[in-house]
């Protein structure tokens, strides 16, 4: 386990690279193909996002350690992208870029507002993780980094509003329209939703439905097939309507069925209302927001879920079990080995009929349901809320005109 949260931490990293993509795509391209350009990215990824899926659930159905050759196979592609990046990829230098030193860039980042930041999140998810697992909401352990991480995030917005204007969050980007801020929002709440689906969905699928990894892979799978074709679909509907609003609510109504088209839209949203230098700037924040959301809502789900699953598993067992004769000193034993999926072992515990495992199991498929579902309450409600405000409308650009990177012919309504 230490080696594979290493090995995540060391892979993490290379999320820095997403809202690169995302920015290049757009920059490369006139505005009125912005959308087209964030749909191709998107599709791309689907694509990716289902080779890898399925290549990782055939490999680790195969053998216990083809998890190894899963991760030898992602090393592979992640190196050979970087030699042709290296390679092919060659923009221009900024201006900047030729004039500051390496010492002239790294102090013009945001390092105050990154440490309050990461303080912050680590102490906040820490604190609603433990809820409930192992510890009471009124402990301690629970209410401490809680505390003390949300008063890091108070000190992140002072700073960043009142100090640091060229921060983590350019003051520029909200000069123009809300219509940034609105996206930002939706943003959020876009990675929130997305991790329910993310971490639960195929979760649930191996503890209630299927045990062939590949199989469960296949599952989750259809959210991408659907991301792949919608990505195409939403590219041309934005290319005949000129409009993203509508089609972004749909998305988020959408995501509180089961999944959406989100991420293109409101990528372009944002990047129509930020100023052409900060492209970049703003293709980050998006994707770091939706990062963050992830990382808060995962904590959310993790103490809803272990919550009831600590409320139900035990009690509803033993209230299955009891009356069909196991004996009550052995209770304990058999809730731990039906829980581990241990056959052998449940069968060699005194007092243990088949009919007494059905009924375990049964019982215990039943705790499990009633715990997924209130991941999915939640991220369902939280889809809803978007929804409802992403109906009220922002401000609407009017033509557009001309700039230094391209001219524009069409009018592009953002209307969020």
């Amino acid at each position: 386990m230490g080696q594979a949260i290493g090995g995540q931490v060391i892979s993490s990293v290379m999320c820095i690279g997403q809202p690169i993509i995302f920015a290049v795509g757009s920059e490369i391209l006139p505005r009125k193909l912005r959308p087209v350009a964030q749909a191709g990215i998107n599709a791309a990824g689907a694509a990716g996002a289902i080779v890898g899926i399925l290549a990782g659930g055939a490999l680790t159905s195969a053998s216990l350690y083809g998890w190894r050759n899963y991760w030898y196979m992602v090393t592979t592609l992640l190196g050979v992208s970087a030699i042709i990046i290296g390679i092919l990829y060659n923009p221009p230098p900024r201006p900047l870029q030729r004039s500051l030193t390496l010492r002239e860039k790294l102090a013009r980042l945001d390092w105050i507002g990154s440490i309050l930041l990461t303080i912050g999140l680590v102490l906040f998810t820490i604190g609603l993780s433990w809820g409930d697992n192992p510890y009471p909401w009124s402990d301690a352990h629970v209410l401490a980094p809680l505390i003390v991480g949300f008063c890091f995030f108070i000190g992140l917005i002072v700073h960043q509003t009142y100090f640091k204007r060229d921060g983590l969050i350019h003051h520029d980007l909200f000069k123009k329209d809300r219509n940034f801020a609105v996206a930002l929002g939706c943003f959020f709440a876009d990675g929130m939703i997305f991790w329910a689906a993310n971490n639960y969905f195929a979760f649930q699928v191996s503890t209630l439905y299927e045990t062939d990894s590949m199989l469960v892979g296949l599952h989750f799978c259809i959210a991408f097939f659907t991301a792949f074709a919608a990505s195409a679909s939403v590219a041309l509907i934005s290319s005949f309507t000129k409009a993203i609003r509508e089609p972004i609510v749909a998305s988020f109504i959408m995501f509180t069925i089961f999944y959406g088209w989100s991420l293109t839209y409101l990528v372009t949203a944002a990047q129509l209302s930020a100023p052409p230098h900060l492209i970049a700037i703003t293709s980050g924040i998006m994707l770091a927001a939706r990062s963050f959301g992830g990382s808060v809502a995962l904590a959310i789900y993790t103490a809803i879920f272990n919550s009831s699953v600590s409320k139900h598993l035990g009690h509803d067992i033993a209230a299955a079990i009891l009356p069909l004769g196991l004996p009550a000193q052995q209770l304990e034993a058999f809730i731990g080995t039906l829980a581990a999926n241990n056959q052998a072992a449940l069968a060699q515990i005194p007092g243990v009929t088949p009919q007494i495992i059905g009924a375990g199991v049964h019982a215990l498929q039943g705790a499990y349901l009633i715990s997924f579902r209130g991941v999915w309450i939640a991220a369902a409600a939280i889809s809803g809320v978007t929804v409802i405000g992403g109906l009220k409308k922002g401000v609407t650009p009017g033509r557009a005109a001309h700039n230094a990177h391209c001219t524009l012919h069409v009018t592009y309504p953002v209307t969020l």
